[in-house]
């Protein structure tokens, strides 16, 4: 079952303690810094280096997620095994699903969800099947590459922040105001940085950049996995080595928190561009001005590789 917020059903002294947060990837961590300000440090449950669809805590990210005061975190489409890790370890902990959150804008993958070849069978994976399946519907969870969503979320951080600690709740407004301010000038900067390259075409490594290409107006031909980062059937690929071909893409970007063994295998005797994205914040220090640096990067590094080919 999925809850927006979940609070104790008793009311929360004055001198409430700041609550210890743990977030579920490096974006939701910086944007929670920079909402909490000096009150605090939020937690970061998965390493940036990781694919947050697949994860297996390692026992030190269990005991972090159980000994959270609450945990904020994109919601079950983006990491489906987390709600079964969040009801088994934290169960009592308050939780924000920002994906649900008030004002973030709801992009479909660009490419259709579900496309890789499996199969499904009934049994001890069910759950697992239907969290799959949840996620798909979902729509793209990658929200935070809009930066009009972080702002979203980063107000709604304030909210839960302020009704668990209200002795610094107008501190925690103060700060995701500030946030908005700054990330509206960080959309002009990077709508700038961007515009030469929007109509270069370019085949990316998941489909997780609905909300990137349409804030910008960028041009994406395709991508070798899914929306879950699974890789897409036979048909889809073939499809892509067509586009490549014909010339009709300027650039290959793939992921570092992604294997690149189709992205080598489709750019074999081609002369197209390849680049890299960290769209998660692999360095592991994202921080209160984190979420700014990473959106920065991969502005840069779409506009290079794009511009080159």
């Amino acid at each position: 079952m999925r809850v927006l917020l979940l609070f104790p059903l008793i009311a929360l002294p004055a001198h409430a303690e700041v609550p210890d947060i743990v977030t579920d990837i490096a974006p939701v961590q910086a944007i929670a810094a920079a909402v909490m300000g000096d009150t605090g440090t939020p937690r970061l449950l998965i390493d940036g280096q990781a694919d947050p669809h697949h994860v297996q805590l390692r026992p030190s990210e269990a005991r972090r997620l159980a000994e959270a005061g609450a945990l904020v975190w994109v919601g079950p489409a983006l990491t489906p095994w987390l709600e079964d890790a969040r009801q088994g370890l934290a169960p009592d902990a308050p939780s924000l699903v920002l994906m649900e959150a008030p004002g973030v804008i709801l992009r479909e993958p660009m490419f259709g969800g579900h496309d890789h070849d499996h199969g499904h069978e009934h049994g001890d994976n069910d759950d697992a099947n239907d969290h799959e399946d949840e996620a798909h519907e979902a729509g793209d969870p990658h929200a935070w590459l809009d930066p009009m969503n972080a702002v979203a979320w980063a107000r709604a951080i304030a909210g839960m922040l302020g009704t668990l600690d209200p002795a610094n709740g107008a501190a925690y407004a103060a700060n995701a105001a500030a946030f908005a301010q700054e990330t509206e000038a960080l959309v002009a900067e990077l709508t700038a940085t961007l515009a030469p390259v929007r109509d270069r075409a370019v085949i990316v490594q998941h489909d997780a950049y609905a909300h990137f290409a349409d804030r910008f107006g960028l041009t994406v031909a395709g991508s070798i996995g899914d929306s879950d980062a699974a890789a897409r059937g036979a048909a889809s690929l073939i499809r892509l080595e067509a586009h490549i071909e014909a010339g009709n893409i300027a650039c290959l970007l793939t992921e570092v928190q992604q294997p690149t063994a189709l992205a080598d295998r489709l750019l074999e005797g081609h002369d197209v561009a390849r680049g890299v994205l960290d769209p998660l914040g692999a360095d592991g220090a994202p921080g209160a001005d984190g979420y700014a640096r990473l959106m920065r990067q991969l502005a840069a590094d779409w506009a290079a590789c794009a511009g080159a080919g």
